[in-house]
Protein backbone atom coordinates (compact mmCIF):
# COMPACT_ATOMS: atom_id res chain seq x y z
CA UNK A 1 0.00 0.00 0.00
CA UNK A 2 1.64 3.28 -1.16
CA UNK A 3 2.13 5.87 1.80
CA UNK A 4 -0.52 8.35 2.09
CA UNK A 5 0.07 12.13 1.56
CA UNK A 6 0.80 13.11 5.38
CA UNK A 7 3.23 10.38 5.52
CA UNK A 8 4.65 11.81 2.23
CA UNK A 9 5.48 15.10 3.73
CA UNK A 10 6.83 14.42 6.88
CA UNK A 11 9.08 11.72 4.96
CA UNK A 12 10.65 14.63 2.76
CA UNK A 13 10.34 17.51 5.95
CA UNK A 14 12.42 14.51 7.60
CA UNK A 15 14.67 14.05 4.71
CA UNK A 16 15.45 17.75 4.29
CA UNK A 17 16.13 18.44 7.91
CA UNK A 18 18.58 15.34 8.27
CA UNK A 19 19.95 16.67 4.37
CA UNK A 20 19.87 20.54 5.07
CA UNK A 21 21.14 21.27 8.18
CA UNK A 22 24.27 19.54 7.77
CA UNK A 23 24.25 21.24 3.89
CA UNK A 24 23.80 24.91 5.29
CA UNK A 25 26.36 24.01 7.75
CA UNK A 26 28.81 22.95 5.11
CA UNK A 27 27.79 26.27 3.11
CA UNK A 28 28.88 28.77 5.71
CA UNK A 29 31.78 26.81 6.83
CA UNK A 30 32.98 26.86 2.76
CA UNK A 31 32.00 30.48 2.77
CA UNK A 32 34.48 31.13 5.75
CA UNK A 33 37.06 29.59 4.40
CA UNK A 34 36.93 31.40 1.34
CA UNK A 35 36.33 34.99 2.70
CA UNK A 36 39.66 33.59 5.33
CA UNK A 37 41.62 32.63 2.26
CA UNK A 38 41.00 36.09 0.03
CA UNK A 39 41.57 37.96 3.23
CA UNK A 40 45.03 36.46 3.63
CA UNK A 41 45.66 36.67 -0.07
CA UNK A 42 44.52 40.43 -0.05
CA UNK A 43 46.28 41.71 3.54
CA UNK A 44 48.14 44.63 2.45
CA UNK A 45 44.96 46.01 0.28
CA UNK A 46 43.22 45.69 3.71
CA UNK A 47 45.62 48.01 5.59
CA UNK A 48 44.73 51.45 6.07
CA UNK A 49 45.69 53.83 2.87
CA UNK A 50 47.92 56.02 5.07
CA UNK A 51 49.82 53.23 6.83
CA UNK A 52 50.34 51.84 3.35
CA UNK A 53 51.84 55.27 2.27
CA UNK A 54 54.02 55.87 5.72
CA UNK A 55 55.16 52.31 5.07
CA UNK A 56 56.15 53.32 1.68
CA UNK A 57 57.55 56.41 2.16
CA UNK A 58 59.85 55.38 4.79
CA UNK A 59 59.42 58.60 6.99
CA UNK A 60 61.78 58.24 10.29
CA UNK A 61 61.73 61.85 10.87
CA UNK A 62 58.85 64.67 11.53
CA UNK A 63 57.63 67.35 13.74
CA UNK A 64 54.36 67.01 15.88
CA UNK A 65 53.54 70.37 17.03
CA UNK A 66 57.03 71.06 19.38
CA UNK A 67 57.91 67.25 19.55
CA UNK A 68 60.15 66.14 17.16
CA UNK A 69 59.46 62.13 16.97
CA UNK A 70 62.77 60.11 15.40
CA UNK A 71 61.68 56.46 14.36
CA UNK A 72 64.02 53.54 15.11
CA UNK A 73 64.73 50.52 12.41
CA UNK A 74 61.58 49.36 12.18
CA UNK A 75 59.03 51.68 12.47
CA UNK A 76 57.75 54.58 10.15
CA UNK A 77 55.85 57.82 10.50
CA UNK A 78 52.96 58.90 9.67
CA UNK A 79 52.87 62.44 9.63
CA UNK A 80 50.13 63.49 7.32
CA UNK A 81 47.68 61.56 9.30
CA UNK A 82 45.00 62.05 11.87
CA UNK A 83 46.07 61.47 14.58
CA UNK A 84 49.90 61.36 13.94
CA UNK A 85 51.07 57.60 13.95
CA UNK A 86 54.12 55.30 14.69
CA UNK A 87 53.55 52.63 13.35
CA UNK A 88 55.47 49.36 12.95
CA UNK A 89 57.33 49.00 9.74
CA UNK A 90 56.63 45.15 8.85
CA UNK A 91 53.57 44.04 11.33
CA UNK A 92 54.54 40.38 12.86
CA UNK A 93 51.18 39.44 12.65
CA UNK A 94 49.68 38.31 9.06
CA UNK A 95 46.83 40.50 9.80
CA UNK A 96 46.24 44.67 8.87
CA UNK A 97 46.95 45.04 12.41
CA UNK A 98 49.97 46.11 13.17
CA UNK A 99 51.61 47.71 16.91
CA UNK A 100 50.92 52.06 17.29
CA UNK A 101 51.16 54.76 18.59
CA UNK A 102 49.06 57.95 18.08
CA UNK A 103 49.92 61.53 19.36
CA UNK A 104 46.76 63.62 20.18
CA UNK A 105 46.38 67.09 22.01
CA UNK A 106 45.30 66.89 25.22
CA UNK A 107 41.88 68.45 26.04
CA UNK A 108 39.68 68.62 29.16
CA UNK A 109 37.58 65.77 28.01
CA UNK A 110 40.96 63.73 27.73
CA UNK A 111 42.00 64.73 30.81
CA UNK A 112 38.81 63.65 32.23
CA UNK A 113 38.49 60.51 31.12
CA UNK A 114 42.20 60.15 32.40
CA UNK A 115 41.65 60.83 35.48
CA UNK A 116 38.25 58.95 35.60
CA UNK A 117 40.10 55.94 34.40
CA UNK A 118 43.06 56.77 37.52
CA UNK A 119 40.32 55.53 40.11
CA UNK A 120 41.55 51.86 39.25
CA UNK A 121 44.90 52.64 39.48
CA UNK A 122 45.00 50.36 42.73
CA UNK A 123 43.45 47.18 40.81
CA UNK A 124 46.57 45.85 39.94
CA UNK A 125 50.38 46.65 40.59
CA UNK A 126 52.01 48.59 37.52
CA UNK A 127 48.56 49.70 35.85
CA UNK A 128 49.27 53.27 36.46
CA UNK A 129 52.60 55.44 37.16
CA UNK A 130 54.46 59.00 36.58
CA UNK A 131 57.70 59.48 35.52
CA UNK A 132 60.64 62.28 35.31
CA UNK A 133 61.43 62.86 31.55
CA UNK A 134 64.04 66.00 31.29
CA UNK A 135 61.55 68.65 32.98
CA UNK A 136 58.43 67.30 32.02
CA UNK A 137 56.28 64.70 34.18
CA UNK A 138 54.48 62.05 32.33
CA UNK A 139 51.38 60.04 33.74
CA UNK A 140 50.89 56.81 31.86
CA UNK A 141 47.43 54.06 32.69
CA UNK A 142 47.20 50.94 31.45
CA UNK A 143 43.80 51.16 29.49
CA UNK A 144 41.16 48.15 30.29
CA UNK A 145 39.13 48.17 26.66
CA UNK A 146 38.29 52.08 27.13
CA UNK A 147 37.61 53.13 23.49
CA UNK A 148 38.75 56.45 22.81
CA UNK A 149 36.40 58.78 20.76
CA UNK A 150 39.50 60.37 18.96
CA UNK A 151 40.17 56.81 17.35
CA UNK A 152 39.08 54.31 15.46
CA UNK A 153 40.70 51.30 17.57
CA UNK A 154 41.19 50.62 20.81
CA UNK A 155 44.29 51.71 22.88
CA UNK A 156 46.00 49.65 25.85
CA UNK A 157 48.20 52.39 27.27
CA UNK A 158 47.72 56.07 27.48
CA UNK A 159 50.40 58.80 28.87
CA UNK A 160 50.31 62.47 28.86
CA UNK A 161 52.27 64.94 29.64
CA UNK A 162 50.28 67.92 30.74
CA UNK A 163 52.79 71.12 30.27
CA UNK A 164 53.18 69.90 26.83
CA UNK A 165 49.36 69.73 26.30
CA UNK A 166 50.27 66.27 24.56
CA UNK A 167 48.88 62.75 24.55
CA UNK A 168 49.79 59.44 23.33
CA UNK A 169 47.54 56.40 22.84
CA UNK A 170 49.42 52.80 22.25
CA UNK A 171 47.97 49.81 20.75
CA UNK A 172 50.65 47.06 20.42
CA UNK A 173 52.63 44.00 22.62
CA UNK A 174 54.51 44.22 25.22
CA UNK A 175 57.59 44.06 23.46
CA UNK A 176 56.96 47.07 20.96
CA UNK A 177 55.31 48.99 23.74
CA UNK A 178 58.27 49.48 24.98
CA UNK A 179 59.49 50.63 22.08
CA UNK A 180 57.25 53.16 21.11
CA UNK A 181 57.71 54.41 24.90
CA UNK A 182 61.19 54.64 23.81
CA UNK A 183 60.08 56.76 21.29
CA UNK A 184 57.78 58.89 23.22
CA UNK A 185 60.27 59.60 26.05
CA UNK A 186 63.07 60.66 23.77
CA UNK A 187 60.71 63.57 21.74
CA UNK A 188 59.47 64.75 25.10
CA UNK A 189 62.81 65.17 26.42
CA UNK A 190 64.31 66.98 23.50
CA UNK A 191 61.44 69.90 23.84
CA UNK A 192 64.18 71.02 27.05
CA UNK A 193 66.28 72.01 24.48
CA UNK A 194 63.34 73.79 21.98
CA UNK A 195 60.74 76.36 22.76
CA UNK A 196 57.31 74.63 23.51
CA UNK A 197 54.31 75.41 21.45
CA UNK A 198 51.07 74.44 22.24
CA UNK A 199 49.42 71.56 19.77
Amino acid sequence: MPPSPPDVRRMLRDVGLVLGVPLLALAGLVTWGWQRFEGYDAEPARQPLAEVAARRDQVRDAYWYQLRILAPEGWVLAPNTTPFLVIEERPVSSSSWAARMAFLPLDSAAIARFDAAGAGCGLAEGRCWTERVGSHTVLCRRNSGQPDPDLDWTPHLECQVRDLTARIAINAPQGPTLELLDIFRAAVARTDSAPPTAP
